[in-house]
């Protein structure tokens, strides 16, 4: 069972890996970046501020931070191709012979489990003169104050 679970481990990772690959792969012809690493770009791209800053100047420091941001993105590309391999790997080194035990032990820990079944949960509608509508506009900073530091109750 404990290779079960390992394996599984490995899986998620996979999953999670492919995922920013995904996000950061440039050979693949992806033209938008992160936006996370656009935002940094941009602000390279204003760091410097020369003294009576000319054309050709402004688009150096602008190549220059889109140059950034490119090589960036291959690093990323390249790492997770790297981590990709390696989780590949170890996935293979895994001897997985008793896996339909495992899917059997997770069905039968599923059907065994105490009590009815959950109840669907509805959704809970947002209307005006609800308790869950808003009842003014509220900025980012009063909704993480309000939520003990977590946006939107995130985290709870």
């Amino acid at each position: 069972m404990a290779a079960f679970a390992e394996a599984t481990r490995i899986l998620f990772k996979i999953i999670q890996t492919t995922h920013h690959l995904q996000n950061t792969a440039v050979t693949g012809g992806k033209t938008v970046p992160p936006a996370s690493l656009q935002r940094k770009m941009r602000e390279l791209a204003t760091l410097v501020r020369p003294a009576s800053p000319t054309e050709d100047t402004m688009m150096k420091l602008a190549g220059n931070a889109l140059n950034w941001l490119h090589t960036c993105m291959q690093i990323l590309e390249e790492h997770y191709q790297e981590i990709l391999q390696q989780l590949t790997e170890r996935l293979k080194r895994i001897h997985l012979t008793n896996w339909p035990e495992a899917f059997q032990d997770m069905e039968d820990h599923g059907h065994s489990t105490p009590g009815p079944a959950p109840e669907p949960v509805p959704k809970r509608v947002a209307s005006p003169g609800t308790d869950n509508f808003p009842q003014k506009p509220c900025t980012y900073t009063e909704e993480v104050q309000k939520n003990r530091g977590r946006p939107w109750g995130l985290g709870d």
